[in-house]
């Protein structure tokens, strides 16, 4: 994930890697107390406060305002080939069919930038980055390339690849920035969902929006995440807000990228230290599992009640997995094929 990160921070203005030192689960710091009223700016201080509380600051990128699409921009020549000439000869006549989706894709952690910015609130990345930094190679999502002020020329760019799509999510605290069903809603936040996707649209390419990759709110992560299960109100509250908002721009959702990824890995320990491994970890997946697949089912029923209720377009919704076809060791061995569909409906339901 944060090879993108590791390549970009310094063109996108960003200070060197910091310096860190490898750190054992009990010497890791407290997550913040979970704010669940009031909902003050003295209450989103205090979060932050709890990002920055190992010692590393958040940082800002050396431009903060919106940059216009360069003039005179031109794509840099295509390079060589090296493909064998059966397979050149063989591909040359095949044509995507029409109206398939073909283009780039990004996560608001790997891209965007300007954490505290429009009065976003931390997530689990802020969090983990800054207090447990061996996770993530040294790095922060502060700056990486700084999509939050850069996106017209980023846009600029996947439209001079030739591609039709631009997959992204949404930063869940940038809008909800205690993330909670009682948080104030950010419309500065909103807004620069609404500029992005208006870009896209403007150069004549299609969103594809996902709600979640990853980046769960750290005020709701101070209270269990998906190991909670009111975090499926939670998500939906913010899902609908997201649909009504942008219901009738984007026609392609996402509700989840890669869960069984998620449940597996970042739901637990370091993301959450009050998990500190061994069976409690083993275990976290098949709770985080449950809840995440409920608010699943629970924001797509919401987004289908909007549909038909005349209050958004309608589109597509569904889950976006990371896993494989099992195949059987031997296709005619009748135990083989029930193992493999046993996999199967573990890892993609």
């Amino acid at each position: 994930m944060w090879s993108a990160l590791l390549r970009t921070t310094v063109l996108s203005g960003a200070l060197v890697p910091v310096a860190y030192t490898q750190i054992s689960p009990p010497d890791f710091p407290p997550l913040p107390v979970p704010i669940t009223s009031g909902y003050t700016q003295t209450d989103l201080d205090q979060l932050w406060q709890s990002v920055e509380q190992s010692g590393i600051p958040v940082v800002k990128a050396n431009i903060t305002r919106v940059l216009e699409p360069l003039a005179n921009f031109s794509v840099s020549p295509e390079p060589p080939r090296f493909r064998p000439a059966y397979l050149q000869a063989n591909t040359s006549s095949v044509k995507l069919p029409k109206g398939f989706l073909y283009g780039v894709s990004t996560s608001a952690t790997q891209v965007e930038g300007a954490v505290k910015e429009g009065g976003r609130g931390p997530s689990s990345w802020d969090w983990v980055c800054h207090n447990v930094p061996s996770t993530c190679s040294g790095q922060t999502p502060d700056v990486v390339v700084n999509e939050y002020y850069l996106y017209k020329q980023d846009i600029q760019r996947v439209k001079a690849m030739g591609v039709n799509t631009f997959s992204f999510s949404f930063a869940w605290s940038r809008i909800l920035p205690f993330g909670g069903k009682g948080s104030p809603v950010s419309e500065e936040g909103l807004q620069f969902y609404d500029n992005f996707i208006d870009e896209l649209l403007k150069n004549g390419i299609e969103p594809v929006a996902t709600l979640f990759h990853w980046d769960t709110p750290i005020n709701l992560m101070s209270q269990g995440g998906f190991l909670n299960r009111s975090i499926v109100e939670d998500f939906n509250n913010y899902a609908s807000i997201v649909f009504q908002r942008y219901g009738n721009k984007v026609k392609t959702w996402i509700t989840f990228n890669e869960p069984l990824a998620y449940c597996a890995v970042y739901s637990t320990f370091p993301f959450d230290p009050s998990q500190k491994g061994g069976a409690s970890a083993a275990l976290t997946p098949f709770i985080c599992a449950p809840n995440l697949i409920e608010a699943h089912a629970t924001a797509v029923q919401t987004y289908r009640g909007l549909v038909s209720q005349g209050k958004i377009a309608k589109g597509k919704i569904s889950i976006k997995h990371d896993g494989q076809k099992p195949l059987p060791f031997d296709p005619d061995s009748e135990s083989d094929r029930q193992v493999a569909d046993r996999v199967a409906d573990f890892f993609e339901g």
